[in-house]
């Protein structure tokens, strides 16, 4: 039987208003102000210099039940919120991950 034992969360510490990054994005003011009104997102969290495989094993770092039952671990799931954009079949952000916190079992 396979269950969830722990979720690991990784809140980046940099906050910034999403107007504030707005040229940095490219990003029309009216869709600034949709995102505020219409989503509620008017801040968001920033990791400057860190990928998509820092942040995950950040928040592995949470998991108080990993350390020692790494060969336990059989499948590892990656919230959508974590951007993922790199070539095909050359680097997967996921397997690196799983290969930093030495789950070698996981899928």
């Amino acid at each position: 039987m396979t269950s969830l034992l722990e979720v690991g969360v990784h809140v980046p510490p940099t906050r910034l208003e999403v107007g504030a990054i707005r040229r940095e994005l490219d990003l029309d003011p009216r869709l600034i102000r949709a995102f505020e009104r219409i989503s509620g997102l008017e801040r968001v969290r920033l990791a400057p210099g860190e990928n998509a495989v820092d942040l995950m094993v950040a928040a592995a770092s949470q998991l108080r039940m990993l350390p020692g039952r790494e060969q336990d671990v059989r499948y590892v799931l990656q919230a959508r919120t974590v951007e993922t954009a790199a070539p095909y079949a050359v680097v997967n952000p996921l397997q690196e991950t799983c290969r930093a916190l030495g789950l070698d079992n996981a899928v």
